[in-house]
């Protein structure tokens, strides 16, 4: 069982018995526990400074999303390689140097070495905005980063990522956006289906559901048709 009252703000696990857990100490902080047992008991790995969302792809190679206590609420992304003892704040996500434009992060997806990360950039002096996949290949040390086509939308869409190069990304245009090298190159599928989507999710390259209207789909074929859950 997880120590004290406070709310769980994120969950991590890397097999049956090895994860993580996010615990909130408030309103400006948050820490980071740790089982090795199957939860059946937890011990304190860390504190972050204010809530944080945690990705880890194995023991050591981890990534947190850290909400700031300013007005820009953008974030900030750290890394870890020692299992959460210590962080490091990579080179992107939240403040620039241009004073015009902020880099919003959503939430992280580790597998191991590899990371990704899907963020919006948003340029303040002319009103546009632009997403964007960062890729890491070695543990969020250093980034590359690959556009995402026009997703219609000045907030974070949804984004899912069963491995570090199947990506997809809906847009609220109706089109789901897919990629399977890591976002080097985009393919476009467009479903009456995506329209009002609430929620995406995918486990495999080939296998997600979607919650849409209030109703559940799944699809097998990487989200070129789809079917309501219960049918076959």
């Amino acid at each position: 069982m997880l120590p004290g009252c406070s709310i769980t703000t994120s969950l991590s696990f890397v097999n049956a018995r090895v994860g993580f857990a996010v615990i909130g100490g408030g309103p400006r902080a948050s820490n980071l526990f740790r089982t090795d047992d199957g939860a059946r008991s937890w011990r304190l790995v860390s504190r972050f400074p204010a809530p944080a969302v945690v990705s880890f792809g194995n023991r050591s190679d981890g990534l947190a999303l850290v909400t700031t206590n300013n007005k820009s609420g953008s974030g900030t992304l750290y890394r870890t390689t020692d299992g959460g003892r210590s962080w490091h704040r990579t080179r992107f996500c939240g403040a620039t140097s241009d004073p015009a434009r902020t880099v919003y992060c959503g939430e992280p997806s580790s597998f191991g070495r590899h990371a990704v990360v899907l963020a919006i950039a948003q340029n303040l002096g002319r009103g546009t905005d632009r997403a964007f996949i960062y890729t890491t290949a070695d543990a969020g040390r250093h980034w590359s980063r690959h556009g995402v086509p026009p997703i219609d939308s000045p907030e974070m869409p949804s984004f899912s990522a069963p491995s570090a190069n199947d990506l997809f990304v809906y847009s609220l245009n109706g089109a789901l956006h897919t990629t399977t090298n890591g976002g080097r190159t985009w393919s476009t599928i467009k479903q009456p289906a995506f329209r009002d989507l609430s929620e995406m999710q995918f486990v495999s390259a080939d296998y997600g559901w979607i919650l849409a209207r209030g109703h559940f789909e799944y699809t097998t074929d990487a989200g070129r048709s789809w079917k309501p859950i219960g049918t076959r």
